[in-house]
């Protein structure tokens, strides 16, 4: 019986953080990039097309924190493990954040999170 990858999507508006996270998974999951908020609404709309895992910073040009979360959940309907990437420690909002329905909020530094993501998904599989 063969494995069905599974479908990521990667959100950040630095697009050589997405492309190396892409980079290094592409063998093991089908990964998609936005880079605002409006692409990713765009492509979680395509009721063609499901969902695993989306990876999002939590500071888009047109989005951030809570409205980003409000978003998704809004037009996603399915079950969906969440990331939420913040470049600060912040415990009221990493609060906030799960309260909205992330699963887990990564703390790190700008490209510090593909290495962390690349195990992370793997043992998704």
């Amino acid at each position: 019986m063969e494995n069905k990858r599974k479908n990521i999507i990667f959100c950040d508006d630095q697009p050589f953080i997405g492309h190396s996270l892409k980079a290094h998974l592409m063998k093991y999951v089908n990964i998609d990039l936005a880079h605002r908020l409006g692409d990713l609404i765009d492509k979680l709309q395509n009721k063609n097309y499901h969902y695993d895992l989306v990876v999002c910073d939590r500071n888009l040009p047109d989005g951030k924190d809570l409205e980003i979360i409000d978003a998704i959940k809004k037009v996603y309907q399915g079950k969906i493990y969440i990331i939420s990437i913040c470049r600060c420690d912040d415990d009221n909002l990493k609060e906030q954040l799960f309260k909205k329905g992330v699963n887990e909020v990564l703390f790190r530094g700008i490209g510090e999170e593909v290495g962390y993501l690349e195990d992370k998904i793997i043992k998704l599989q």
